[in-house]
């Protein structure tokens, strides 16, 4: 049987462990090397996210930032290789702004109050400028399974796909989570899936902080030996 409180004590171990190098690390002055930072520490953050929802009692909505964890994990794995995929982010970005403010500058409530109605039509020219810029120099939508398969991820698609069930309120994912004898509540994910959720989380977390040396002044050779003992950390809560 899965012992969860050992892991979950582990992992709060390594997280300290990750917590020394991002506060000491100093970011490459560069919008490349900021947009990686901030996907590192949000992984990091979303991670933080996990580990409260199974000390909680809500298990079985982890995977919903475990979801959220691969997706940036494959935009950070990309970015530190390739700088143009900054662009491809701001493509996605302004693509998503432009059909949201539009849509919103159609609602009668906004059209009634004329400054949030400036407000809004002014965001959405914006978003349309800068989606049909990136347009003009080739970025177009791009497919998670794509996206994964860049970064190198191309074989977590499946389990991409089931965290989805998760995030998206599939009705097999809710039978599993509510149905029983009576109505569950609060109830309790099997160990097996918590020990999955915690160690693809570890693995995301770690992965993304060990790539700290590509966008900061952390040495190379202190992320590597940190690695081993985190893995090493990691094998031991298993055990």
């Amino acid at each position: 049987m899965p012992d969860i409180q050992k892991m979950l004590l582990a992992t709060g171990l390594i997280k300290q462990h990750c917590d020394t190098f991002i506060l000491r690390a100093k970011v490459t002055d560069s919008e490349v090397a900021r947009a990686a930072a901030h996907l590192c520490l949000t992984i990091v953050e979303q991670f933080d996210a996990t580990n409260c929802l199974i000390e909680n009692q809500m298990s079985s909505h982890s995977p919903i930032m475990v979801r959220s964890m691969l997706e940036g994990m494959a935009d950070l794995y990309i970015l530190v290789d390739d700088a143009t995929h900054l662009n491809q982010m701001a493509y996605n970005s302004a693509r998503s702004g432009a059909k949201t403010y539009e849509l919103m500058a159609t609602f009668a409530e906004m059209q009634n109050d004329k400054l949030a109605f400036a407000s809004i039509q002014a965001a959405a020219a914006l978003s349309v400028m800068e989606r049909d810029r990136l347009k003009k120099n080739g970025f177009r939508p791009q497919k998670i399974e794509d996206k994964l398969t860049k970064a190198g991820l191309g074989d977590s698609y499946a389990s991409y796909l089931l965290l989805c069930g998760y995030s998206h309120n599939d009705l097999q994912t809710l039978h599993v989570r509510h149905s029983g004898p009576h109505l569950r509540y609060h109830h309790e994910a099997p160990p097996s899936v918590t020990t999955g959720m915690l160690t693809i989380a570890i693995r995301l977390m770690t992965e993304a902080v060990v790539l700290l040396p590509k966008f900061s002044d952390i040495p190379e050779e202190e992320m590597i030996a940190a690695r081993v003992q985190m893995d090493s950390a990691w094998a031991a809560a298993l055990a």
